[in-house]
């Protein structure tokens, strides 16, 4: 897929060399590549790019549109289907020129199309219930200039709850690697 290849040829094979071209395909594969560092027994299943260019083919879909899918005991399978900024790309709002906000309020408005350019690498890790005090912990421990919290304000924290976001930003991926290995959350 042009997500993380080059799409200069398809048919791709699990061997070959990722080479995303575009924003947030470099996004996609900074996932990829941190998802594998924090669990190296992880696969990386692309299958679902493809479940999700037809969704929005046949819905003639523009604007931001978020697919989740998951994968369990070797199937894909379909979590979430929202039309909207999602939190899976809300690291664009530290790294890269346009966020999905704006990329987002650009297409509904039919206003001529944005090419974004990723300033940094990062990474977003999700704030559940459990994990609210540690993070208050490690950022009163260390602050960090290229972490960037994001609570969303809700009243009740509960476990497994989303309560915000870390983004990591970085322009060194070894730094980075490092940062996402500070900032892994605890099970």
């Amino acid at each position: 897929t042009d997500y993380v290849f080059d799409g200069e040829r398809g048919g791709y094979a699990e061997e070959d060399v990722p080479n995303p071209r575009g924003a947030y395909a470099r996004t996609k594969r900074c996932g990829e590549e941190a998802a594998l560092l924090l669990a190296p027994d992880c696969a990386v299943a692309r299958v679902a790019v493809d479940a999700a260019i037809a969704i929005v083919k046949e819905l003639n879909y523009f604007g931001v549109l978020a697919v989740e899918m998951f994968v369990s005991e070797g199937e894909v399978i379909f979590n979430e289907f929202a039309p909207r900024p999602h939190n899976s790309a809300h690291l664009t709002i530290e790294c890269a020129d346009f966020s999905q906000f704006d990329l987002h309020i650009a297409a509904i408005t039919h206003q001529k199309k944005i090419e974004p350019q990723m300033l940094k690498s990062g990474v977003m890790f999700n704030i559940l219930g459990q994990h609210v005090a540690e993070v208050f912990s490690k950022h009163a421990a260390q602050p960090d200039e290229h972490a960037y919290i994001h609570w969303y304000g809700k009243k009740e924290n509960r476990f497994n709850r989303k309560m915000g976001h870390v983004t990591i930003a970085e322009e060194d991926k070894n730094k980075l690697n490092e940062l996402v290995l500070r900032w892994r959350m605890s099970k």
